[in-house]
């Protein structure tokens, strides 16, 4: 069963609309989070239970835009769900599309400065390693599925309930 929730941030003169959804791709579950961010100083309307802002800021991969907003942000009960749905999101979103094993992200990670995520320089780089292949996988060669362990799973499901 597919489940979505939206939840809406205002910041100062922002709003940030952040949306989650669960679902259930051939008998696995796959966790996404996407962020708009909004500024308005004069105006927003609020229509339905939502509210709706004259400018579009940002959106995607944003996180330190967002983080640099909630840095005015009083309100401990927004922070707290900013930074666990960041969490999840940094560890879990799309966790149907990996391109590369745990071995080799763990390998690439620790030595991203060396190949700022350049995709020939990882293959060398994972080449000499003996990680290009891992098993039969080789990096980059298709998507791999991650399951979502059981206490982030508590955590998505709790923030798609409220």
């Amino acid at each position: 069963m597919d489940r979505k929730k939206e939840f809406q941030f205002i910041v100062g003169h922002y709003l940030i609309e952040i949306d989650m959804k669960l679902e259930q791709k051939d008998n696995k579950k796959v966790f996404s989070v996407c962020w708009h961010v909004y500024y308005n100083e004069h105006w927003h309307t609020f229509c339905n239970g939502k509210y709706y802002w004259k400018w579009w800021q940002c959106a995607g991969q944003c996180y330190k835009t967002i983080d640099k907003i909630m840095e005015n942000c009083d309100d401990g009960k927004i922070l707290q769900r900013w930074e666990t749905i960041l969490n999840l999101r940094k560890k879990y979103h799309l966790n149907d599309l990996h391109a590369w094993t745990v071995k080799q992200e763990k390998f690439l990670r620790e030595h991203e400065s060396e190949h700022n995520w350049d995709y020939t320089k990882c293959c060398e780089m994972l080449d000499n390693e003996w990680l290009l292949y891992d098993g039969k996988y080789k990096y980059w060669s298709g998507w791999l599925y991650r399951p979502i362990p059981l206490t982030a799973m508590k955590k998505i499901e709790y923030l798609l309930s409220l």
